[in-house]
This record gives structure tokens, C-alpha cells and sequence, in this order.
């Protein structure tokens, strides 16, 4: 449905702009883990901390972006189910 790749598409986008009110370590970690695609394990060894440590902060680093788009009236709840 074109509908729906547009909004996803927009939500991308609004979800790069999150990126960017993470702190270095924050962002740095998510592209570690979507962008280059980094298991949880080997993020978490280049950050000296373990496995069950980096999927810890990965919920909460995935949270607050969600609370930043939130803040900005975007509620994609609906996308979850194809995700």
C-alpha cells in the first residue's frame, strides 16, 4: 500500500532526526547495531560491557526515541504489528 510506504518513509526520517538528540554513546551504539549490524555481543565488547548490559540500553536507547517522536505527535504503534 503506497499509503503506508510513505509513512513509512516519513518515520524514518523523523527517526534519523532522533538520532541526532542521542548522546554520542547513544547513537553510536544504534548504528552499531542497525547500520553495521553488530550483534548485541559484539557491541557490547567494543564497549567493554556484556551482552545482557548492551541489550539493556539498546531498550532504552529504543524508548526514548520512541518518547522523542511521541513529543513530536508521531504515534506509529499501528506500524508495530508489520515490524
Amino acid at each position: 500500500n503506497l499509503n503506508k510506504l510513505l509513512i513509512r518513509i516519513l518515520l524514518h526520517l523523523q527517526v534519523e532526526f532522533s538520532l541526532f538528540e542521542l548522546s554520542l554513546f547513544e547513537r553510536e551504539l544504534i548504528i552499531d547495531l542497525f547500520f553495521k549490524g553488530l550483534s548485541f555481543r559484539e557491541a557490547g565488547e567494543k564497549r567493554g560491557i556484556s551482552k545482557s548490559t548492551c541489550f539493556k540500553l539498546y531498550k532504552k536507547i529504543i524508548a526514548k526515541i520512541r518518547d522523542l517522536l511521541k513529543e513530536r505527535g508521531i504515534d506509529f504503534t499501528f506500524l508495530d504489528e508489520d515490524l
